[in-house]
């Protein structure tokens, strides 16, 4: 299952259901849930909705159009006898053309959700809860959310041939403690790294670290740590 999509494409949404045996099961009763960027969500339910169809014994699949930039979860649930439940995420961006202001911007949050989702040990913290701009208000905790806080664009006699854009890249969890060793293992990651996305060249340096306590009603304390990065997107020449 791809974890990267641009507006409008079609997501296809597979789960396969296996027994302990690793034997192929058809379970009493399946709903897939999507969690929007927006906060929203829809659910399709077996035998009740067209949209989740039976491929083969044990293989589900769910076809939902992507009308929403940013981070979208998942979540299918199989209950009965044989009852498991799968999650992840993945993130949309917008299709533009060259030329289009948020471009670098679109390649940038790419490179950055691939690359975390992508290392052992970040997931090992957070699975796939890496969220663009806002997290789902129901989201577990730790999570990792990346935005854009500042850009500069390189230009040639009119022409944008680069863009540095700085992204706040923060760790946050709930309770006292600061989470420094998933914010560690996200900096390993970012820091001096470099790559493509399609024809575009990205390079990350960090810039300052950065850590921020709350507190909310109830008593409830959460920490943020992380840091901001510098993100320099190069246009194709």
């Amino acid at each position: 299952m791809t974890n990267l999509y641009t507006l409008g494409q079609s997501a296809v949404l597979t789960v396969v259901w296996r027994d302990d045996e690793g034997a192929l099961i058809d379970p009493v009763s399946i709903e897939l849930t999507l969690t929007l960027p927006d906060d929203s969500s829809v659910s399709y339910v077996y035998d009740t909705d067209v949209e989740l169809i039976r491929v083969s014994q044990g293989v589900y699949r769910v076809v939902h159009e992507v009308d929403q930039a940013g981070t979208w979860t998942w979540r299918w649930e199989a209950t009965g006898i044989f009852a498991d439940a799968q999650e992840g995420v993945f993130y949309a961006g917008v299709a533009v053309a060259p030329g289009d202001a948020s471009l670098e911007e679109h390649a940038a949050e790419q490179y950055l959700f691939t690359m975390l989702t992508a290392d052992a040990q970040v997931a090992a913290l957070v699975g796939t809860r890496v969220y663009s701009g806002l997290a789902p208000h129901n989201a577990t905790y730790p999570f990792v959310v990346f935005s854009l806080i500042d850009g500069f664009d390189h230009t040639t006699q009119g022409v944008r041939l680069m863009a540095d854009l700085t992204y706040l890249v923060e760790c946050v969890a709930e309770g006292a403690s600061y989470p420094f060793t998933l914010a560690g293992h996200i900096d390993r990651v970012l820091r001096d790294s470099a790559g493509f996305v399609d024809a575009f060249t990205v390079n990350v340096d960090r810039i300052s670290g950065f850590t921020l306590p709350e507190a909310a009603q109830g008593g409830k304390q959460y920490r943020r740590a992380g840091g901001r990065y510098l993100i320099s997107v190069r246009r194709p020449t």
